[in-house]
């Protein structure tokens, strides 16, 4: 499955990846509750599941997602703007990565 750029801007505007980082939160928050009632385990919270479906679908709508400094473009962008929320990051990401894209024809 291949994803566009203007596919990515409306994942962006609205709150897919959000929606997915609060789904994984209640599903983790209803099986801490059972659990404790039980006596059980915490269950394990993937906190990152949002996180890797954004980076996936961002990489390949960028063509960067077999690029040798992908990993480290997308970890850059993310310290510095994760804060603000996953459009910010996408927009570093574009910054960035015509550069990573344009040094490809060289290397």
């Amino acid at each position: 499955m291949s994803i566009t750029p203007e596919e990515m801007k409306t994942r962006l505007l609205g709150s897919y990846y959000e929606d997915i980082d609060r789904q994984d939160y209640d599903s983790w928050f209803e099986g801490l509750k059972e659990n404790r009632v039980n006596g059980g385990r915490i269950p394990y919270r993937d906190k990152d599941k949002g996180k890797r479906v954004f980076k996936a679908d961002a990489l390949e709508a960028l063509g960067l997602a077999n690029h040798p400094k992908a990993d480290l473009l997308f970890n850059k962008c993310w310290d510095q703007g994760q804060a603000e929320g996953y459009y910010e990051v996408w927009k570093l990401l574009q910054e960035w990565g015509e550069l990573l894209d344009f040094w490809k024809k060289f290397y």
